[in-house]
């Protein structure tokens, strides 16, 4: 039996999908709550009595959103894997994540680096997760360093060659699909190739 609370809870996710879809389409200036409300199979007054603003609805896909990727990398960072083996792990987990999420390098360029009316989603939620992210590698990199294992790199240049790697799949997927049809191999089988390309470049990097 389905109760209240059940429903509520069911309502709200439903709400949820449809508005990290538009947001995602179409970024929190053209996405319109009315269509979010047609999306969810709710009316609008359901959609307000929820959530109340768009901004509340913005808010809370964006925290959703860092914390899958966040959580995803502590968890790899968390490990007990030589420092190389933890690594490849985290690229090919961000890999896996950006062919998962494939809107989402846009949706963080156009809300976070260009739209500054929302600046304070960037310094509230991103900054400060990448941060501690960031904070965590560096005191491996200097451990794996003193110890002879690996050529030193900043930590932002590592999640940097990680991240601009991983990302450039997606962003350039309609001029991959032309490269891809033309050499005579699926999207699939690139991606796969591409990630085992992308490890080998940057655990390459790092080994003496």
């Amino acid at each position: 039996m389905i109760t209240k609370k059940d429903k509520k809870k069911n309502t709200e996710q439903d709400i949820l999908k449809a508005a990290e879809n538009e947001f995602l389409d179409k970024g929190f200036v053209g996405a319109k709550t009315t269509e979010i409300a047609r999306l969810a199979g709710v009316n609008h007054a359901m959609l307000h009595y929820y959530f109340r603003t768009k901004e509340n609805l913005f808010d809370e896909i964006f925290k959703r959103k860092v914390k899958i990727m966040t959580k995803s990398v502590y968890e790899v960072m968390n490990t007990d894997l030589p420092f190389l083996d933890k690594l490849e792990y985290g690229i090919r987990k961000h890999f896996e994540f950006v062919l998962k999420n494939p809107k989402l390098p846009f949706f963080l360029l156009n809300e976070i680096l260009r739209n500054e009316t929302l600046s304070y989603w960037r310094t509230n939620y991103f900054i400060p997760n990448i941060a501690v992210l960031l904070d965590k590698l560096e005191v491996l990199i200097q451990e794996e360093v003193e110890k002879g294992n690996i050529r030193h790199i900043h930590a932002i240049d590592l999640i940097t060659d990680i991240i601009s790697l991983n990302v450039f799949v997606v962003c350039f997927q309609p001029i991959i699909d032309g490269l891809t049809e033309r050499c005579g191999i699926g999207y699939e089988e690139y991606t796969a190739r591409r990630c085992d390309e992308n490890v080998m470049l940057i655990i390459g990097r790092l080994k003496k």
